[in-house]
């Protein structure tokens, strides 16, 4: 596919339909997250100074959850709702 002749905004979208059927565990949704930073560049200063924190910092509360969940907790099943309001965030 050449993405250089898609329309405006079309990418973004192929990007958040795969995250929402392609991706199930907390884990993949952060790390998805810290991807999708490191392709956007951002500056961070505002609170983190890292992709992985900025990630942590919107998923988790996204999902009603602290910032300092258990390891293994990242890798519970999300439902189809709770992906689609961590990709909406």
């Amino acid at each position: 596919m050449n993405h250089s002749r898609l329309p405006e905004g079309t990418l973004d979208k192929i990007f958040v339909d795969e995250a929402v059927n392609e991706l199930h565990t907390i884990q993949d949704m952060l790390r998805w997250t810290v991807s999708r930073f490191n392709a956007a560049n951002i500056y961070y200063g505002h609170g983190t100074d890292n992709p992985w924190d900025e990630a942590v910092q919107l998923v988790l509360p996204s999902l009603y959850l602290p910032l300092d969940i258990p390891e293994d907790m990242r890798s519970a099943r999300l439902t189809s709702s709770e992906r689609h309001r961590i990709v909406s965030a």
